[in-house]
């Protein structure tokens, strides 16, 4: 479903109103927070924006484990979102919180690019 968003509150014609006489701040919080959807949906939400998350650039080597900093925030779900080669693609992705909250994670690529590292985007949810 797409959403028409057409124009803003005319808060200048509410507030001469009686109602916008006796609220004229909950009329202007409401213009105001409109404003801020239609201006977020004209120029694009992002998920990284309204989600509590991170995008990290890593390399990667197949089949080997590697610790992912994550800061003091845990994990919820890391995502693969890009695989940044022309040879490889990529297979599997398992990743767990180590024994000292660290999250850690272990990529297959297809194409078997042996001990050589591969960059990858990876999506990190927090919860």
């Amino acid at each position: 479903m797409k959403i028409n968003v057409s124009s803003l509150l005319e808060v200048g014609k509410i507030l001469a109103t009686k109602t916008g006489q006796e609220i004229p701040d909950f009329i202007q919080y409401v213009a105001d927070l409109s404003s801020q959807v239609v201006r977020a949906l004209r120029n694009g939400l992002t998920f990284a924006d309204n989600f509590d998350c991170s995008f990290k650039t890593v390399s990667l080597v197949s089949g080997s484990l590697a610790a992912i900093n994550t800061g003091s925030k845990r994990p919820v779900g890391i995502l693969p979102m890009q695989v940044i080669s022309t040879s490889y693609g990529f297979d599997s992705l398992q990743w767990y919180i180590d024994n000292q909250g660290q999250a850690q994670i272990k990529m297959t690529f297809t194409g078997s690019p042996g001990t050589a590292s591969v960059s990858v985007v990876l999506l990190i949810v927090y919860g």
